[in-house]
């Protein structure tokens, strides 16, 4: 357990694996809280836990109800933290907007309890530490990925007028970067992500007047993602959203096709497939803290992005569904 605020009245803060609930003395804490926890104290050796928490009820079925008698459970959300506040601070009713409004978290938190010192003494020698929240957390994260493409190629002349390649899955290796504003948002995070994969197909169709009988598909490709990302904090799990832009680049491209339809023989034909890529992505994943230190996520991403040679013509559009995983260091 560590001080966040340390003065005539006290905040403090511990994270466990269990759950507690009221008003507990100070020497008799039990192993039995969840997550990330705050505590008030006022009263010396008198601490309230701040908690947010489901609540049930039983309610009895009145006599003129069917199946009267029985009972029925009734369960809602409390914000307990917000009545525990109010009561202990009823010495300072300034306070009362701010705490029906307020966040469980260590910014609100150790905002509160300084303005409520602000009220009670005159000066700052009641307040005798405060502990520094940091403004931003950056984190980083080697990622493995394994892709299924779908390419199309359409408003364009020639063999690939309208035509869609089967589609096929590539491995991609990558780095994580996350960043955590703690002051505007601590559920909200930008992440960037750059990629490196390698895509191969090879398919076989019937020649036709304007698709190629043959084709194989081999190159390198870099994609670089930035995008918003909300979770849920203060859990073991914690589900995840996001969404971001993209784009991507092509290289070492070795692609080839035929059409014995026109060219009998010949294997040689160029790909009208586009270097430079953009589009949009979102996905749902989630993060497990295994402890404070070792966080693995795992996330499920769909990218949509397009590119051309030309304008109104050869365009390639590329349809890309990813299972990705990894460790934040």
């Amino acid at each position: 357990m560590e001080f966040l605020v340390k003065g005539k009245a006290n905040l403090y803060y511990f994270k466990d694996n269990g759950r507690m609930t009221g008003r507990v003395d100070i020497d008799t804490f039990s192993n039995e809280t969840f997550g990330d926890n705050y505590l008030f104290e006022k009263k010396q050796n008198e601490i309230i836990l701040l908690t947010k928490e489901e609540r049930t009820n039983y309610r009895k079925v009145t006599e003129m109800a069917p199946n009267h008698g029985a009972n029925i459970i009734v369960k809602s959300m409390n914000n307990k933290y917000i009545g525990a506040l109010l009561f202990e601070t009823t010495d300072c009713p300034e306070l009362k907007a701010t705490i029906q409004t307020m966040e469980l978290n260590h910014k609100s938190l150790i905002s509160f309890t300084k303005k409520y010192h602000e009220y009670v003494c005159h000066d700052n020698t009641c307040i005798e530490y405060t502990k520094d929240v940091p403004k931003k957390i950056i984190k980083w994260a080697p990622v493995l990925s394994m892709n299924y493409t779908w390419i199309k190629f359409a408003q364009s002349d020639g063999d690939f007028g309208d035509h869609k390649i089967k589609g096929d899955f590539n491995p991609s290796v990558g780095l994580l970067i996350e960043i955590r504003d703690l002051i505007s948002h601590e559920r909200r995070s930008i992440q960037l992500l750059s990629e490196f994969g390698k895509y191969e197909h090879s398919q076989s169709e019937p020649a036709g007047q304007l698709r190629p009988d043959k084709l194989d598909m081999k190159y390198n490709y870099l994609k670089e993602y930035i995008g918003i990302r909300y979770t849920t904090p203060h859990r073991i799990i914690r589900p995840s959203l996001q969404f971001g832009l993209i784009a991507g680049y092509r290289f070492n491209d070795e692609s080839h096709y035929s059409n014995q339809y026109y060219y009998p023989g010949e294997y040689n034909g160029t790909i009208p497939f586009t270097k430079i890529f953009v589009g949009i992505g979102a996905g749902i994943g989630a993060d497990i803290h295994f402890s404070k230190n070792l966080i693995v996520f795992l996330k499920t991403t769909y990218d949509y992005t397009v590119g051309g040679k030309h304008i109104g013509e050869n365009f390639t559009y590329l349809s890309n569904l990813s299972i990705r995983t990894g460790i934040y260091l």
